[in-house]
């Protein structure tokens, strides 16, 4: 997986390239980002109120496209918080699959069960 990591007001240092590396690879995990070959975060340091930083991941999968952002003081609970929202939007994904797989019927089956259903076993000779 290919990471691009782009900063604004902020310096990146070989500790928060490493954080940002190891906790994103915590979502390989998940067959949907298998195929994934890209991933784009943007790092953005504003002095505007409080002295916060911004996290914005982006992820683009097979057939969607996952987006999340965060903003804490320290650069750290950021990144955190951004895996953590990926990882519930990536179980949402994984859900709907299973539960779509598990409702279809095959069209074979449906035939099947059509054609015995009008024939009364007690009439048979």
């Amino acid at each position: 997986m290919q990471y691009i990591i782009r900063s604004k007001n902020i310096r990146v240092t070989e500790a928060m390239d490493n954080h940002v590396r190891t906790t994103l690879d915590k979502i390989q995990k998940y067959e949907i980002m298998k195929n994934n070959k890209l991933v784009h975060v943007d790092l953005e340091y504003t002095k505007i109120g409080e002295n916060d930083i911004k996290v914005s991941i982006d992820l683009a999968g097979k057939n969607n496209f996952l987006t999340a952002t965060s903003k804490n003081k320290d650069f750290y609970k950021a990144v955190d918080l951004v895996l953590k929202k990926l990882e519930e939007q990536l179980k949402k994904i994984k859900d709907k699959i299973i539960t779509n797989h598990t409702k279809r019927t095959s069209f074979a089956k449906v035939i099947e069960e059509d054609e015995y259903s009008d024939v009364d076993l007690d009439e048979q000779e």
